[in-house]
């Protein structure tokens, strides 16, 4: 379920890493995507790179669970909200990544350039990113 950029998916890949290390969440997070696309027909060329992207959502939330058994009580919870809230962003950043070469074209000051070297690519990826979902991914970090 998606409601302006919060998707609930990704409490499944975050709490399963968290408790159960990160090679479950890994797994939790790309055989899940592909369970859901397969669930509601969102099978497409983009699927691979949500599986990706789920994935290491999942991994990081097991690094995190060392540093979440030390704390007691509500301060438990605190960690992984932050880290679901970075994560929004991550995966955002991981989804533009796979069809912003393709999606701008060659003549705006957005798109990729071979001739901007790495640097100057980094920062059209940026504003292509600010400009297009950047506050989606701010509204699912919410």
């Amino acid at each position: 379920m998606v409601f302006a950029g919060a998707n609930l998916f990704f409490l499944v890949p975050i709490l399963g890493g968290a408790a159960f290390g990160g090679t479950f969440g890994f797994l939790l997070g790309a055989l899940g995507m592909l369970t859901s696309a397969v669930i509601t027909g969102g099978i497409g060329p983009w699927l691979p790179f949500q599986m990706w992207a789920a994935a290491w959502v999942g991994w990081g939330a097991g690094l995190m669970q060392s540093s979440i058994e030390r704390l007691r009580g509500r301060w438990r919870s605190l960690p992984l909200a932050l880290y679901g809230s970075l994560a929004a962003f991550f995966y955002g950043v991981a989804m533009n990544l796979y069809f912003w070469p393709v999606v701008t074209g060659s003549s705006a000051s957005i798109s990729w350039d071979p001739a901007a070297g790495s640097i100057g690519n980094l920062f059209r990826f940026a504003s292509f990113y600010v400009l297009t979902s950047a506050g989606w991914d701010a509204v699912g970090a919410w």
